[in-house]
């Protein structure tokens, strides 16, 4: 919505691809994200995956916010490189992480390790 209707009111500066934007948004989000995935961890038995990406979701989301109140461009491809890729990346991150970090270990393994 704020890229339709603030497009053409900025004379916004060539070659602004958005790595400014998107480091910002990475640094903003993985203190949180790795706070919470730390904090969770092995408590999800169930998808541990799904929780791990809502929760990079959330985080870069806040991050994003933060960061679009700060951030005047709204041209498509920065927008797409410095607000919708961290987003994505995020959420990848959080399912790749949760899914190892956030799963309950069964104990049978266990057992069998253990003899």
């Amino acid at each position: 919505l704020r890229m339709h209707l603030f497009h053409g009111t900025y004379q916004e500066p060539p070659f602004k691809i958005g790595y400014r934007c998107l480091g910002y948004t990475l640094l903003m989000s993985a203190l949180p994200l790795g706070a919470f995935l730390a904090l969770r961890r092995a408590v999800e038995p169930r998808y541990p995956a799904a929780l791990g990406a809502a929760a990079g979701a959330a985080c870069a989301s806040w991050g994003g916010a933060l960061i679009d109140l700060w951030c005047p461009l709204t041209d498509p491809l920065h927008v797409l490189v410095g607000h919708v890729a961290p987003l994505a990346g995020a959420i990848g991150v959080g399912a790749l992480v949760g899914r190892f970090t956030l799963g309950v270990r069964g104990l049978r393994r266990e057992k069998m390790r253990d003899e």
